[in-house]
């Protein structure tokens, strides 16, 4: 059992939020979740440029539902590595293994796990700090300002001096986010009946703030679509669309993408 202390994470929402108003999502197209919000008004009904706030979160499914936000498909690779042994130990089971146990992992494997094991680092300056769930102060390590991405939200903020705000938000542009695919995937609806053997669309979003490129390889419940390629539109197997459907987990399991950080 874990207590999670209510008062001390509404008084650390009450102290950085307040009535700071939303600004903008930093990262429009992209992931994690990072909310600028402008500093209190002061004199003249301006907002102080430098009490703004920046609110943090890896996974908003928890609150929205995991098939109602966008960037879904982008898993964290934690999930990932607990899905590939999911299906290591189902392989495993001998052939007189309990159904129910074959039952057991396979829901295991379908079930979408919150995000874990990824972070948004930072480098180190003296001009901004990092505050937990409940408005602790988070001190940086060797790496920089480390904030782990999941359904928490934390806080960074400006230390006040002039042009603190802009170097924190300038050092976010260009933090290192690690632990999350850079890939979502959406599959679009087919143009034509089958028999025409329309093209498969995917639609491919880079959900980080860097350049990537890779080799995209799919097989849309079966039939390869044929070598690994450059990121393009791939043509589907004639029987595709047939076989589509409760294939959703298999598709994204054979969906793999090497990113170069920094290319």
């Amino acid at each position: 059992m874990q207590c999670w202390s209510v008062a001390a994470a509404v008084g650390a929402v009450n102290h950085f939020i307040g009535e700071r108003r939303f600004r903008e999502l930093l990262f429009g197209n992209g992931l994690p979740w990072v909310m600028v919000l402008d500093g209190l008004t002061g004199p003249g009904g301006r907002p102080n440029p430098e009490d703004g706030t920046v609110v943090v979160v890896g996974d908003i499914r928890e609150a929205f539902g995991a098939d109602n936000v966008l960037f879904r498909t982008a898993r964290g690779l934690k999930e990932w590595a607990h899905e590939a042994e999911l299906a290591a130990q189902l392989l495993a089971l001998p052939p007189d293994a309990p159904e129910n146990e074959r039952v057991k992992l396979r829901a295991l494997t379908a079930r979408d796990e919150p995000l874990s094991g990824a972070s948004l680092v930072l480098r180190a300056d003296d001009a901004y700090a990092l505050f937990d769930f409940w408005g602790n102060p988070v001190e940086s390590g060797p790496e920089g300002i480390v904030v782990p991405l999941d359904r928490r939200g934390l806080f960074l903020r400006g230390n006040g001096r002039p042009g603190s705000f802009a170097r924190l938000l300038a050092a976010i542009r260009t933090a290192g986010i690690e632990g999350i695919e850079p890939l979502a995937k959406a599959c679009l609806d087919l143009t034509a009946p089958i028999s025409t053997r329309p093209p498969l669309r995917l639609r491919l979003t880079n959900v980080l703030n860097r350049p990537i490129r890779g080799l995209l390889r799919v097989t849309p419940g079966g039939p390869d679509s044929g070598a690994a390629r450059p990121l393009r539109q791939l043509p589907a197997p004639p029987d595709a669309g047939a076989r589509l459907s409760g294939h959703r987990r298999q598709a994204r399991r054979q969906q793999r993408l090497s990113a170069q950080p920094g290319v």
